[in-house]
């Protein structure tokens, strides 16, 4: 799934598994959203992506949060991006494009992951 995300295909991977409904545990009724956090140790700190999907109409799954963080060692509070909520695709790649280190660094990350 988080290769999927990372290639912008988010939403062709849930229709090619049988939708949102056989995403979530006994179904959205049960399960309404997905949450994750996924940290990686780096060289000079730590990265972090928080994500969290909540099932929506045509039984799809939309960002309710898709953020980054960044706490460099030695720090007490991580830098954190904001990247939106209410998209369909994770705004990881955008960020990278725009120049953001975290999001150049968790999007190479979480290929090879």
């Amino acid at each position: 799934m988080l290769n999927e995300m990372m290639a912008g295909r988010f939403q062709q991977y849930i229709g090619m598994s049988g939708r949102a409904q056989s995403l979530l545990h006994f179904g959205p009724k049960i399960t309404p959203l997905i949450e994750a956090k996924l940290e990686f140790e780096v060289e000079n700190g730590v990265d972090t992506y928080h994500l969290r999907l909540f099932h929506a109409a045509g039984d799809t799954l939309i960002f309710a949060e898709d953020t980054l963080s960044f706490l460099q060692t030695g720090w007490t509070s991580p830098r954190i991006d904001q990247l939106g909520a209410g998209h369909q695709e994770t705004k990881i790649s955008a960020a990278a494009e725009e120049g953001k280190q975290t999001a150049k660094t968790l999007k190479y990350s979480m290929r090879i992951f």
